[in-house]
Order: C-alpha cells, then structure tokens, then sequence
C-alpha cells in the first residue's frame, strides 16, 4: 500500500464495492481488536479522503464532523457504510433514518481506522429484536429489488465490520492555519457482526437524558 495520502479527486463510479481488494485484517470469529484512540497522525490524514453522498458526489471526510447537527450541544450523528452510493436512499427509507448517509467503497477510512473484517455473529444485542431467519429473508426480499438496477451485490464487502467514533472539538485546539481540529475523544472498534454500541450507552456518553429528549 502506497505511503502518500489518497487523491481528494471525484472517486471514480466503477469502484468494486464487494472485493477485499485492499487487504483488510481478515478473520472467521471474534476479532481481537480493541478502543485504543486514533492517533493525531492517523486523524490528520483521512481528515481529506473522500466519502460519497446518496448522489455520489464526493466530500472530503472532515466536512462531515465539522458543524452542528439536530441533536442537543452541538452534536450530529453521521453514518459511513463502504457499498455503492446508488443504495443509500433505500437504507434511509427502510430504516428511517434521520441522520446523513455516506458511504467510503475503497474502505480506506474503515483500514486507518483499525476497523476489521468477521462474520462472527456474536450474542444478539438489544437493539436487534428480530430474529436471524427474518433478518436474512428481508435482506433477500431487498436484494432481489435491486437486481435490475445492478446494485443488488453492490452493498459493500460482506465481511466488513466497523464501530463508532466520537470527535469532539477541545478547547483553544486550532491548526497552524487558525481552524479548528477535532479530536476522537472515544471510540469503539466492533469485533462481530452485532457489536455495535447500545442506544443508552451513546446516550450516556453524549450527554443526552431520554426523558428529556425522547428523540
């Protein structure tokens, strides 16, 4: 892999979305992984990668933790998958979600970020509540929609996994050219399947009281 940063450029459309073509660490069960923080060096390079919208254009990685969003203090939630741009309007409408979508199909975030590859289901979370047999049926179901559009194996590498990361802006913390840096404050790499954070956990860590805020 070559040591200069990715090109800010237009990614370009063709992009195979279900190759491992980028060496991933890759594995049959749990991951050993961990929550170690990225580095400063590892947050200023992937600050200009490109991420692509719902219409596929592209934009620079740090555009999109750099202002507020719908939630209290300042704080936006966004989301990053690594399938092709063309399915991201069906993920919004399918699971309402209210936060932007974006998608990086090189993986090159997912990689300096120290994120894995399993299919290692691991126990069922509390934020699944349907059973395995439905989930595969209606991923079917949803698949076969897309076969004449081509983008029915489009949805990105089947084994990647991911996690979440929390960038938060520290005080008097500015660059060399006056803007403002955010840093990861905390982070949580998944080792299966089903192990992203639970709902009140992030509630917790961003400082949001549910009684409150039933949003």
């Amino acid at each position: 892999m070559s040591a200069n940063p990715p090109s800010t450029a237009e990614p370009k459309a063709a992009v195979d979305t279900a190759s491992d073509s980028n060496h991933l660490q890759d594995f049959q069960g749990e991951v050993q992984t961990n929550d170690q923080l990225p580095s400063v060096e590892t947050l200023r390079k992937i600050q200009d990668y490109s991420v692509l919208d719902r219409h596929g254009k592209s934009h620079p990685f740090k555009s999109l933790h750099s202002g507020p969003g719908p939630l209290a203090t300042s704080t936006s939630v966004v989301i990053i998958g690594c399938g092709d741009p063309g399915l991201i309007e069906m993920y919004e409408k399918e699971t309402n979600c209210q936060f932007p979508i974006y998608t990086d199909p090189t993986r090159q975030l997912y990689q300096d970020l120290d994120m894995m590859c399993s299919l290692a289901l691991g126990s069922q979370p509390a934020y699944i509540s349907k059973g395995m047999a439905r989930i595969v049926g209606e991923s079917m179901m949803q698949a076969v929609k897309y076969i004449p559009s081509g983008l029915a194996h489009k949805s990105g590498y089947y084994k990647q996994i991911g996690g979440e990361f929390l960038f938060e802006l520290l005080d008097s913390n500015a660059d060399m050219t006056g803007e403002e840096e955010k840093q990861v404050t905390w982070c949580h790499r998944m080792k299966t399947t089903r192990d992203h954070t639970e709902i009140p956990e992030l509630m917790q860590l961003l400082g949001i009281n549910q009684a409150t805020d039933p949003n």
